[in-house]
């Protein structure tokens, strides 16, 4: 019986632990700012955004959440590169892209200046001045309105998520 108490209660303590642990508040730097330099990073239109890799996929739907009253002059493209997946809203008549979402699985991409797939969760911690756990991946660090999801193995960061859209 005392078995099977212990077992109900460590049960729940774990999951709640989870849950409390994979949205973590940033103190130091805003995951929003890290929106900026992806943007510094990307070049401002479609056709040169295809150019930089090899474009392994492409999806485009008409827009009907971000250019609200001209919503048939935008669409959503997600495009897809080894290592990199880009959600960009586009004009259709110039062409001029905004990062909506940005996914990082390789070091190769180095579009979110000091932040980079490969890089130790300490300097990640130290970066966005919040405490993350070994044992929880993803994590999500959020600052005012941007998240951050971290995914992370052995101490270093696998994957990265960066919902610029958030704050649109």
């Amino acid at each position: 019986m005392h078995k099977l108490t212990f077992l109900t209660v460590a049960v729940f303590l774990t999951s709640t632990a989870s849950v409390a642990a994979d949205s973590i508040s940033t103190t130091a730097t805003d995951p929003g700012n890290t929106c900026s330099v992806l943007d510094k990073n990307l070049p401002g239109n479609l056709f040169s955004i295809r150019k930089m890799g090899y474009l392994r996929k492409e999806k485009v739907v008409g827009d009907t959440d971000y250019c609200e009253h001209q919503a048939k002059d935008c669409n959503v493209h997600t495009m897809e590169f080894r290592g990199l997946t880009l959600i960009v809203l586009a004009k259709k008549k110039t062409h001029e892209a905004s990062t909506l979402v940005a996914t990082l699985s390789a070091p190769s991409w180095n579009l979110l200046g000091d932040v980079k797939v490969g890089q130790t969760l300490e300097f990640l911690e130290k970066h966005y001045g919040a405490t993350i756990p070994r044992n929880v991946s993803p994590v999500v660090l959020k600052g005012e309105c941007t998240p951050l999801t971290v995914w992370h193995a052995n101490g270093r960061v696998t994957k990265l998520n960066l919902d610029c859209q958030a704050c649109i």
